[in-house]
């Protein structure tokens, strides 16, 4: 929520989470997709926090990325992608990381998709092609329109 987020109030999550690393982590319901294998391209997003990339580490360290192309992107209100790509790219050991891309928080699918036209990725926005992302702890997988 907005509340949880808001790093000015000292009991927000976040602040919560930055001054405490054990409660950074957030286990996940499911770590694998179904059909996983049937994935050659996966974007991945998340948000930036204390340039880090939250709270998908289960997810990178559990799932094996051979063979497949990963792209991460996130979005953060302040920080840049820092490290946070690369990072993901050695924990997780496997796979063609390439390089991602940071949004504001108020990034709209007008530049989602100049972004994906830019790294050669158009037919992903407008066909309905589904774009893996990981949201409330949850698989779920999201039109891009």
């Amino acid at each position: 929520s907005e509340a949880d987020l808001n790093c000015t109030e000292e009991n927000s999550r976040v602040v919560q989470e930055y001054l405490n690393e054990s409660q950074r982590e957030t286990p996940l319901e499911v770590v694998t997709p179904e059909n996983w294998a049937d994935y050659d391209v996966i974007f991945i997003g998340y948000p930036i926090w204390w340039q880090e990339a939250r709270p998908i580490s289960d997810f990178v360290e559990k799932n094996d990325f051979s063979e497949k192309t990963v792209i991460p992107f996130a979005t953060s209100t302040s920080s840049d992608l820092g490290e946070s790509g690369n990072l993901l790219a050695e924990m997780a050991g496997t796979g063609n990381w390439e390089e991602g891309k940071r949004f504001s928080s108020s990034a709209t699918s007008l530049e989602v998709a100049e972004w994906l036209t830019e790294i050669g990725y158009e037919d992903f926005y407008g066909k309905r092609e589904q774009l893996f992302i990981l949201k409330k702890n949850k698989f779920w997988y999201n039109t891009l329109y």
